[in-house]
C-alpha cells in the first residue's frame, strides 16, 4: 500500500492487501479487536468532519442506516447489502459477502462498530446490536438487528439545525428581493433566534 492508494478514494484494495494491512495493526497494538475499535469511531466528529457532522443532524438515524446499501457500495465491493425498518429505532441490515472474496472475521467486527457509531451520531451512545446469523460461523449472511434508543436533546439539536439551514436560504434569497434595511433586520432576527437554539442546545 502506497500513500497516493490510501488517500485516493477511487482505489480498491484486495482483499490480501486488506489482511497484511490488518495483520500488521494488529500486531503493531497487540488489539486484537481493533477492527471493531475503528468501524465506532467512522461516525465521530473527528473521522467526519463538520459539514458531514452538520448534514447528519438533517437527517435521523433510520434514515442513515436505511441508506446504508449506498454507503456500504462506497467502502467495499466484497458483499452486497439490504436494509429493512423493523421500528421506529429498529433495524435489521443484511450483508452477504462474496464467495470470491474470502472475507474474514475482523472484517464482520468492523461492521459492527461501524453500525454501532451511526447511531452514536445521533444519541450520543452507540447502539445495541445483534447477530443471528454469521457469514463467519457458518450462515449464508452476516444479519444484523440494531436497536437505539432515542434522545431529546438530539432531537432539538436537529430542529436547530433545520433552523441555521432554513435562516441561511432564506437571507440568501432575500439578499436579492428585499430592500436593505428590512433584509438586515430579518438576518439579525435568524442569527438572534439561531444563537438562542445553540445557546439552549
Amino acid at each position: 500500500m502506497t500513500r497516493y492508494e490510501v488517500e485516493d478514494p477511487g482505489h480498491w484494495f484486495t482483499q490480501t492487501q486488506v489482511d497484511r494491512f490488518h495483520d500488521k495493526i494488529v500486531k503493531k497494538t497487540g488489539d486484537t479487536a481493533i477492527s471493531r475499535t475503528v468501524g465506532r469511531s467512522v461516525a465521530s466528529a473527528e473521522s467526519m468532519g463538520a459539514v458531514r457532522q452538520y448534514g447528519l443532524g438533517l437527517m435521523g438515524p433510520l434514515s442513515l442506516y436505511l441508506m446504508i446499501k449506498q454507503l456500504h457500495d462506497t467502502m467495499t465491493k466484497g458483499a452486497t447489502t439490504t436494509a429493512k425498518k423493523l421500528g421506529p429505532n429498529r433495524v435489521e441490515i443484511v450483508v452477504t459477502p462474496y464467495a470470491s472474496t474470502n472475507e474474514k472475521p475482523y472484517q464482520c467486527e468492523n461492521r459492527k462498530g461501524t453500525f454501532e457509531s451511526l447511531a452514536k451520531a445521533f444519541t450520543g451512545k452507540f447502539a445495541q446490536i445483534e447477530e443471528p446469523k454469521c457469514y463467519h460461523k457458518g450462515d449464508d449472511c452476516c444479519q444484523y438487528i440494531i436497536d437505539w434508543t432515542s434522545s431529546p436533546a438530539k432531537y432539538f439539536k436537529r430542529f436547530r439545525n433545520i433552523v441555521v439551514g432554513i435562516s441561511i436560504i432564506s437571507a440568501l434569497i432575500l439578499f436579492f428581493t428585499l430592500p436593505i434595511f428590512p433584509w438586515i433586520i430579518f438576518s439579525l432576527s435568524c442569527t438572534s433566534l439561531c444563537a438562542l437554539i445553540s445557546y439552549r442546545t
